[in-house]
């Protein structure tokens, strides 16, 4: 029997899609894993897969902001793990251990997870190594413009590159001077050549968000006529089917059945969901009153128009903050 080996964060909007993919390998034979930290056992144990526990964060990512941002000296405690290899060292010892224990025959990194990748680099022989991309192609595109603007295909595209790398090695430069040298990306920059990785995979930045490794196997889970016609893939990257299992066991609360009842009890409502989907909490920092006017724009919305209910997932910690003014939305 062989072992599929799925490493992603407690993120819903990007473990629902790898289900069909978990299912697939389960019904080949093989026992299938999610790896990540104990709060991803629900998720496992829910749909009938096992969980190998972790007790580390992807280094490189950004990840010792969030562990520490509740704490008076985060700033300091941040500092010093990025100078003491902290987050790396516990990292490798969680992987090598993986490895160790599980030894997979697949494993399936989230995007999220795409530093993972140079501590599984030592054990790629006789494995399969695919990252997983819930989003559509990020990357650099003479004709297609970054995936994070309202622009469609044509010569502005070019421009809107610039823009885009201009501001991005701007927000990298103050990382830099921030932790003294240890920005997420220099940080993932020594490792690659610590551990020997060759050029053939060098670090691939010319893309949107997060970097990615070059020749090593992408799935986009999306369907590609779906996609710009201008796109262009390497040769290490393909298309998936939107993997969506229609039938994954989901627990729907009472006051969820009743508001969602309540919306499609007459052919003039309609029922919104609103999602600002993997929104982390690090990437609206800073920007917290422009997400709570958005949600208390939804509800004001929902207020003038009673035929419309609005189903929205917004963090807890911005509820407290946003004035309800009808029925008609449900949190």
């Amino acid at each position: 029997m062989e072992t599929t080996v799925f490493l992603f964060p407690n993120l819903t909007g990007h473990l629902n899609p790898t289900l069909q993919i978990a299912k697939e390998h389960s019904q080949k034979g093989n026992k299938v894993y999610y790896a990540s930290t104990i709060d991803v056992l629900p998720f496992s144990k829910k749909h009938g897969f096992e969980h190998y526990s972790l007790n580390s964060l992807p280094f490189a990512t950004g990840m010792e902001d969030a562990i520490h941002d509740a704490k008076k000296e985060k700033w300091l405690e941040s500092l010093i793990d990025r100078h003491t290899d902290k987050s790396y060292k516990e990292r490798k010892k969680d992987i090598e251990r993986l490895i160790k224990d599980l030894d997979p025959k697949w494993i399936f990194l989230d995007e999220f997870n795409y530093s993972d990748f140079i501590l599984l680099y030592p054990f790629m022989k006789g494995r399969r190594i695919v990252l997983l991309q819930t989003k559509f192609p990020m990357y650099y595109n003479e004709q297609v413009p970054p995936l994070n603007t309202y622009a469609f295909p044509g010569k502005g595209a070019k421009s809107l590159w610039r823009k885009y790398f201009f501001k991005r090695n701007m927000k990298e430069i103050w990382g830099w001077l921030k932790y003294f040298g240890k920005s997420d990306l220099s940080i993932l920059r020594h490792k690659f050549k610590e551990n020997d990785l060759p050029e053939k995979y060098t670090i691939n930045r010319q893309k949107v968000f997060k970097p990615t490794f070059r020749n090593l196997e992408e799935w986009f889970l999306v369907k590609e006529e779906l996609d710009f016609k201008e796109q262009k893939l390497e040769t290490w990257q393909k298309y998936v089917e939107p993997e969506i299992d229609i039938n994954r066991a989901e627990e729907i609360s009472e006051s969820c059945k009743s508001f969602v009842a309540k919306a499609k009890s007459k052919p003039e409502y309609k029922l919104i969901y609103c999602s600002l989907g993997t929104v982390l909490k690090t990437h609206t920092k800073g920007k917290e009153k422009i997400v709570l006017a958005f949600f208390q724009n939804l509800i004001d919305l929902a207020a003038e128009q009673p035929n419309y209910w609005f189903y929205i997932a917004v963090e807890k910690e911005y509820l407290k903050n946003l004035k309800p003014k009808s029925n008609g939305v449900r949190e």
